[in-house]
């Protein structure tokens, strides 16, 4: 990983570029709380990052004006990952996604896996530990992403709002890598 914090209750991520990461993520936060914002994750050309930032824990989350952009060496289809491993239970788990730019540049919209075709999500929310959440996306700008396989959900104890003025735009309108990095 580019940065791992944990054993911390509250982590807050400002003005952080993450780029190029090869194999782990760009950024890993376990905290009961936190706030990511004004930053960039990017693999680039040549990074192959797992996930750009995994939030595996849950926990109350805000992620602000952030963008993230998925290079064509990628090993996951998601970008930003919430609640997939909760090691540790958190009495409140939200996320809220906000203002935040995300680009696929993993290739194509679908591509195969051993014979199984495979979308890039955006942000991807499961929570282990079956606990409820609430996770709200606003105001974003997804570029070479289908509105329908933008953010899945792998738990029935989540609420989904897609609020504000999200934003679905071909990937060829998306700003240059110079622009950002």
């Amino acid at each position: 990983h580019n940065f791992y914090l944990a054993g911390v209750n509250h982590a807050t991520v400002r003005r952080v570029l993450s780029w190029g990461a090869n194999v782990g993520h760009c950024g890993k936060i376990r905290a009961r709380a936190g706030l990511v914002e004004n930053c960039v994750f990017a693999d680039g050309a040549e990074g192959s990052a797992s996930y750009l930032l995994d939030l595996p824990d849950g926990g109350a989350h805000a992620v602000r004006n952030t963008l993230f952009e998925k290079g064509p060496h990628a090993q996951n289809d998601a970008l930003l990952r919430y609640g997939e491993e909760c090691q540790i239970r958190h009495p409140v788990n939200t996320l809220l996604v906000e203002g935040c730019t995300f680009i696929n540049r993993a290739g194509t919209a679908d591509r195969l896996d051993g014979g199984h075709v495979v979308q890039p999500i955006a942000v991807q929310v499961g929570l282990a530990s079956h606990a409820p959440a609430q996770v709200g996306v606003r105001d974003c700008r997804f570029y070479g992403f289908r509105r329908a396989t933008a953010t899945h959900v792998d738990s029935a104890n989540v609420s989904l709002r897609m609020e504000g003025q999200n934003q679905f735009l071909p990937l060829s309108t998306a700003p240059a890598p110079a622009s950002y990095m």
